[in-house]
């Protein structure tokens, strides 16, 4: 399912882009909304194997992951800045944290219950879905509007006062927010 909505979304950036892009303000920057499939398909993928860790209480493997991705995701990103890379920077760093925690987890869950995985087969796997449909109908549009929430400040002070201001305000949400976002995760797991 996150493949086909990558893929539908990689539709919508390769008509609307430029569109889009000129509606925010950003239509220099519009060659980055390519970036924005593969960061879904990337974070759906590190959420399905962040229930099934949870799932099997490997508790360690999660909290690595989260810490893979914070560290790997903050060095792309002051590393890019320090070169002066500028906006893709950021963005190359988003997509590098989201890389590194999905193939932890995905090598974790592999090294840990392949005999499981080697049991599916495509009528298991289609009789499950018939039988939970209603999880990612409702799942996708909570979490959508919580990433859009989360979002839509800095894509407005973007489009209306510049990057440097988006940039120091999203900077500021994460300090304020990560002690809220420790616990917070915490009692979610």
């Amino acid at each position: 399912a996150s493949i086909l909505t990558g893929g539908i979304l990689f539709l919508i950036v390769a008509l609307f882009g430029r569109e889009i892009a000129t509606m925010f303000a950003m239509s220099e920057h519009y060659h980055l909304f390519y970036w924005v499939p593969l960061s879904v398909v990337l974070m759906a993928g590190y959420q399905a194997l962040n229930y099934w860790c949870n799932r099997r209480s490997l508790y360690r493997s999660m909290a690595t992951a989260r810490m893979s991705q914070s560290v790997s995701m903050s060095a792309a990103q002051v590393g890019s800045g320090y070169v002066g890379v500028g906006i893709a920077g950021l963005v190359g760093g988003a997509i590098a944290g989201h890389f590194s925690a999905f193939l932890f987890l995905l090598i974790c869950v592999l090294k840990s219950d392949r005999q499981a995985f080697g049991r599916l087969n495509f009528s298991i796997l289609r009789a499950m879905a018939r039988r939970y449909i209603d999880f990612p109908k409702y799942l996708i549009a909570a979490h959508s509007l919580n990433m859009a929430s989360f979002q839509a400040p800095i894509i407005a002070l973007g489009s209306m006062f510049g990057s440097s201001v988006s940039g120091f305000f999203m900077l500021t949400q994460r300090v304020i927010g990560a002690p809220m976002s420790i616990v917070a995760s915490a009692v979610g797991d």
